[in-house]
């Protein structure tokens, strides 16, 4: 972080005389940013140390304002300490004083052109498009020249994430204008693009010539614009239209002009098919790409699909997981489905694997669930899962469980968690993200809680298609409480007092740091109320912490992303 030369004043004593230094490792320590605005109204030599962390982020949203009226705004001088900015494209249709239409693309590109050119050490830069727009038109803003040549001429950038609306297409047209000229950019370490869609030669040859010109990559996320049926009650289903090959013939271009990437990060969504390639000369085309044993996180869409021309079947993505039996070094996986696939993967090659996030909701009766009877990761420290819940009466449920005892009434188990398929129960993890639901789960999810020895971080969400407000008020846990913020931080006390190592809970959209009392110290649960002490946090501190900042949206690609809470960071 760069400092103005006159930060300390002359002949100042105490903490104000500190070197810029420990000023540095304080402001990174702070949470949030209500803390640094409070700091920098102390005085002008606070002011001076301060800012440039506040304003390091910025977001801008792009749904307020006709162009016109933006070309009259004057850029904050804090721009000059903007180090990341981020322009969220919102809904640009009905809202108060603006009739969007397309011509008002060339406006607003020059808005962020302006914006960008006033931020002379930006090194990321971010789009995320969730307009909604039924044509597609706001997508067309990162087709213009000047807002292109802006991004690719800005000196410090290194970080790029592109992603584009979400939103089904409603004509052939508009999947063209889900791309871009990606060619031009250089020396990023960190490229990600979601939703993109277009000719696929010249997107192949585009996307592997911007890799050719960085070198230095370590994060790289892809991801095609595809199609999902959401009829079915349990799923959501990708429309498979037969084009699967784009990802092998990316890496085979890429391969022919560039050594593989050192990558650290890799990302593949929706549209990156990983088939086994239809010629018998073509092995691992994957390891064209990247160095796949350096590869620390891994995360990967492997949900179910079926094809255009028949709605009625479905069937889990075909993944050739071999391709990854060399990622030696992975510490992090995600994956849409812990299908029998994944499983067999992580018990032969996964001893590393400390983190697993798996992200589509499932079903009590799904048989995917029986894979973490047998998961064998002896590291795993951290796991996030998803349920959802099922009308019992209407569905004729059982799972078979991979033990002695062969197939056992479903109907028998209704109260177990995840965690009762763990072979450990979790007793080792550091952090967990569960679906509960307290009225049927709570006493065998406590019992593991409570044998919990390290456990820091936890989530809990409620379920899909649970229809009742969460956490349910009509819990005997915290009788006469009926607000559900009380509810959840009733619950989150409860939860410390069983567990000490606790440090931080959130429940639904409520996250608390646990102030008092210490990490370790024990409380009688009879006492949690009076004795244990909740900061809540702001989302920004949430956003920082990856258990918590994962969203339930589809918006990167049907991969984990930040859940979307936008708040601007300046308005006029």
């Amino acid at each position: 972080m760069d400092y103005p030369s006159h930060v300390m004043p002359s002949g100042s004593r105490g903490a104000s005389s500190l070197p810029p230094e420990i000023w540095r490792m304080v402001a990174e320590q702070i949470p949030g940013v209500k803390i640094l605005q409070a700091l920098i109204r102390v005085c002008r030599a606070f002011r001076d140390i301060f800012q440039p962390f506040l304003y390091a982020q910025f977001r801008f949203i792009l749904n307020k304002r006709y162009p016109s009226d933006l070309e009259r705004s004057k850029f904050p001088e804090f721009f000059r300490y903007t180090k990341e900015f981020e322009v969220v494209v919102k809904r640009l249709q009905n809202v108060e004083g603006v009739d969007y239409h397309v011509h008002l693309n060339q406006g607003y590109a020059s808005f962020v052109s302006r914006a960008l050119r006033a931020m002379p050490n930006l090194r990321s830069f971010r789009w995320y498009d969730s307009s909604m727009d039924d044509e597609c038109d706001p997508s067309l803003i990162l087709q213009n020249d000047e807002l292109l040549a802006t991004l690719e001429s800005a000196p410090h950038l290194r970080e790029l994430t592109l992603q584009y609306c979400a939103l089904n297409s409603h004509g052939p047209d508009d999947f063209y204008k889900r791309s871009t000229q990606f060619q031009g950019f250089k020396n990023l370490t960190l490229l990600e693009i979601y939703g993109f869609f277009g000719a696929r030669s010249d997107l192949v040859e585009d996307i592997a010539n911007v890799l050719k010109d960085c070198p230095g990559l370590k994060k790289l996320g892809l991801g095609m614009h595809y199609e999902f049926d959401t009829s079915d009650e349990f799923h959501e289903i990708l429309v498979d239209k037969g084009q699967c090959d784009f990802l092998e013939q990316l890496c085979l271009r890429y391969g022919t002009f560039s050594s593989p990437l050192t990558l650290e990060t890799l990302r593949l969504g929706t549209g990156m098919f990983i088939h086994k390639s239809e010629s018998a000369d073509i092995g691992n085309y994957i390891k064209k790409l990247v160095n796949i044993q350096n590869v620390k996180t891994l995360h990967l869409y492997n949900g179910y699909t079926h094809p255009n021309s028949d709605w009625d079947e479905y069937a889990p993505s075909e993944v050739h997981w071999e391709f990854f039996a060399e990622c030696t070094s992975l510490h992090q996986l995600s994956v849409t489905r812990l299908d029998e696939g994944v499983r067999k993967l992580l018990n032969a090659s996964g001893e590393s694997v400390q983190e697993l996030h798996v992200t589509e909701h499932v079903s009590i009766d799904d048989h995917s669930l029986q894979n973490y009877d047998v998961l064998n990761l002896p590291h795993l420290s951290m796991l996030f899962s998803r349920e959802m819940v099922v009308d019992y009466a209407v569905h004729d449920l059982y799972w078979a469980r991979i033990d002695e005892s062969g197939e056992r009434n479903l109907r028998r188990f209704l109260d177990i968690s995840v965690l009762d398929r763990l072979p450990d129960y979790g007793a080792n993890l550091t952090q967990l993200g569960i679906c509960l639901d307290p009225d049927d789960q709570w006493e065998r999810f406590t019992y593991h809680l409570r044998h919990m020895r390290y456990l820091t971080y936890l989530r809990m969400d409620k379920k899909r298609h649970q229809s009742s407000t969460y956490p349910p008020a009509s819990t005997h846990l915290c009788q006469g409480i009926t607000n559900f913020k009380d509810l959840a931080a009733c619950y989150a006390k409860l939860m410390r007092s069983m567990c000490p190592t606790l440090q931080y809970i959130q429940i639904q959209s409520w996250s608390w740091q646990i102030m008092a009392p210490l990490p370790g110290v024990p409380i009688p649960e009879e006492e949690h109320a009076s004795q244990i002490e909740l900061r809540e946090m702001e989302w920004v501190e949430r956003k920082g912490i990856e258990l918590f900042a994962i969203g339930t949206s589809a918006q990167q690609s049907w991969l984990p992303a930040v859940e979307e809470f936008y708040e601007e960071t300046w308005q006029e």
